[in-house]
């Protein structure tokens, strides 16, 4: 039997949001940023796509089996620690920390560490959890 996996993202968006200023303040590299208006071409289909707003992403490596508090972690030893920052980032644009959870079994649990908890609580970072169950196979 398979184990269930995690991804996580931390997630900041805004229209005067300018990607590589984000990075100078949280000192790393987008795992993925677009400034509003940029034009991208879609892999799959190829069709153009307009960016409605600015983003910058950071992804924590996807784990099987699952472990968000590690990802959490992971994502926030690589960012400023200054208060400050997250602060001037709070008040300019939308923070939130993505996180899927794909489940093997109907019934499955996931949490966070009140460590991890307390760092999302300080930055003022909401969570948004998207939880896939397993397709029957029929």
């Amino acid at each position: 039997m398979s184990e269930p996996s995690s991804t996580a993202c931390l997630r900041i968006w805004g229209d005067t949001l300018i990607p590589d200023e984000v990075s100078l303040l949280l000192g790393a590299q987008p795992t993925h940023a677009r400034i509003k208006g940029e034009v991208t071409v879609g892999k799959a289909l190829g069709r153009q796509y307009v960016a409605k707003t600015g983003t910058w992403h950071f992804n924590a490596s996807p784990r099987s089996p699952s472990d968000l508090d590690a990802q959490v972690s992971e994502i926030f030893a690589a960012l400023s620690h200054d208060a400050r920052v997250w602060e001037q980032l709070r008040l300019h644009f939308e923070l939130d920390l993505f996180c899927g959870v794909f489940m093997v079994e109907s019934s499955h649990g996931i949490g966070l560490c009140s460590e991890n908890l307390r760092l999302l609580g300080e930055r003022r970072i909401s969570m948004e959890c998207c939880v896939y169950a397993p397709c029957s196979e029929d």
